[in-house]
């Protein structure tokens, strides 16, 4: 495997990774503050079938856009939500 190869599949890697780690924090989050998916959904003004994928066991690349929406609705930084 050349060294390019290696750093791209290594960058998959933690992307998925991270993607993992935001699903597992966002759904902490939002249990702990005693809220449904759909609500939560509703205060971040998303789509509540794409929160269910975002906590899902394969979550799909997320914009900024909503990472902040969904910050703002739970009362945490952006930094928190992809904090182990």
């Amino acid at each position: 495997m050349s060294i390019r190869a290696a750093l791209c599949q290594n960058a998959g890697d933690m992307a998925e990774k991270a993607r993992r780690l935001f699903a597992k924090r966002l759904k902490q989050f939002r249990e702990r503050r005693g809220l449904t998916q759909q609500e939560l959904a509703e205060r971040a003004g998303l789509d509540y079938k794409h929160l269910q994928t975002l906590e899902g066991k394969n979550p799909p690349n997320i914009t900024v856009d909503s990472v902040e929406k969904l910050a703002k609705a739970l009362s945490v930084s952006i930094p928190d939500l992809f904090r182990p």
